[in-house]
């Protein structure tokens, strides 16, 4: 088993990719970080450097995926099928609890629908 190393550059094309796929912006995650600048934010969608520990771990909170969905290892390739393969994966989880978070607001929607359809009624 080889010692494993993280593809600096990958991971923030990775870490770019899956905010695009949330809608989160760079501003937003300077505010969530409490961050003075923007410019640690672009340093990591451009691969310059990583987050520290903990704004990884912020990172993944904020974006509802785990630290290691983050991540690309170097043994992993430039696009190689396992990283296309935990990509796509990633992408059908974000579009379930996109279809999820719908749906409840849809049900929301129709039960107060109904409720206020019980009072006109009345």
């Amino acid at each position: 088993m080889q010692y494993p190393v993280i593809d600096v550059e990958e991971t923030g094309k990775r870490i770019r990719e899956i905010c695009d796929l949330r809608g989160i912006q760079a501003r937003e995650i300077r505010d969530y970080m409490n961050f003075a600048a923007m410019q640690s934010v672009y340093d990591w969608f451009r691969g310059k450097n990583l987050p520290s520990l903990d704004n990884m771990y912020a990172l993944s909170r904020l974006l509802e995926v785990s630290i290691d969905s983050l991540i690309v290892a170097q043994d992993e390739g430039d696009g190689g099928t396992e990283c296309y393969g935990r990509l796509q994966m990633l992408k059908c989880e974000l579009m379930d609890l996109s279809c999820r978070m719908a749906a409840g607001a849809l049900l929301t929607y129709l039960h107060a629908a109904q409720n206020w359809n019980r009072q006109a009624v009345k």
